[in-house]
């Protein structure tokens, strides 16, 4: 759906795979094809070792490498250009991007990190998610208050956009492999790099097939508690 998504919107995808055959990323490609045959998805085997981290360091060395042949001719506009980072299964994301990088241009941004709204958030995702992920984000805001990170933020939605001037902090951050390999590059670049970094609410609606499987799951609710776990860790 992420596939045809992009392609609908007309958002050139980067996505880097790890399945066993050729022929399942051919069939992601042909979904982020359009009827008129305009390509809008670039399906990569994942070579570096590991794991979220791993392959979105791959995407990003690739979304460079693309965004290098484009602009070579206006490497500072290059620099200007945004790149977004989501999971795969968040299908619905793709709606909100074009709006999240007109919002980062109005206000000058470097970075954005999307809020899902209470209600969208409450509605679509397993209940003990919800509650996980916002007490999950209400400890990490504090922790940014006391180093003067501001604004608040969804630490834990996932997404998140920056311009390319930034994307050598997430290439180059190798100390983890979860979900700290999207946020720590954020801090480093607020922090010492002066990165103005904002955020902006969507009704992002969570996949309806997840809330049905994860909710009430011991083992998801077992996988969420691990997952606050290592945020105090």
């Amino acid at each position: 759906k992420t596939c045809q998504e992009a392609a609908r919107q007309g958002i050139h995808l980067i996505l880097v795979d790890a399945s066993p055959t050729e022929e399942i990323r051919d069939q992601l490609r042909a979904s982020g094809t359009t009827a008129d045959g305009k390509s809008y998805v670039d399906v990569l085997i994942q070579t570096h070792k590991g794991k979220k981290g791993a392959a979105l360091r791959e995407a990003v060395i690739a979304a460079g490498r693309k965004i290098s042949a484009e602009w070579s001719n206006d490497r500072e506009r290059g620099k200007e250009v945004i790149v977004c980072f989501q999971e795969p299964e968040k299908d619905d994301m793709m709606r909100h991007w074009k709006d999240i990088a007109k919002y980062m241009q109005e206000e000058k941004a470097d970075i954005c990190v999307p809020r899902r709204s209470g209600a969208s958030f409450q509605a679509s995702y397993p209940k003990e998610q919800y509650h996980s992920e916002t007490f999950g984000n209400m400890y990490l805001d504090t922790l940014a208050k006391a180093v003067d990170f501001q604004p608040s933020i969804d630490w834990l939605m996932g997404p998140i956009a920056w311009r390319h001037e930034f994307s050598y902090l997430w290439t180059e951050y190798v100390d983890g492999d979860l979900w700290d390999s999207q946020i720590c590059p954020m801090i480093h670049a607020q922090r010492w790099h002066g990165a103005k970094v904002s955020s902006l609410e969507i009704d992002f609606a969570h996949p309806v097939t997840m809330k049905r499987e994860e909710e009430g799951s011991p083992v998801w609710i077992e996988k969420r508690l691990m997952q606050l776990n290592c945020i105090f860790e």
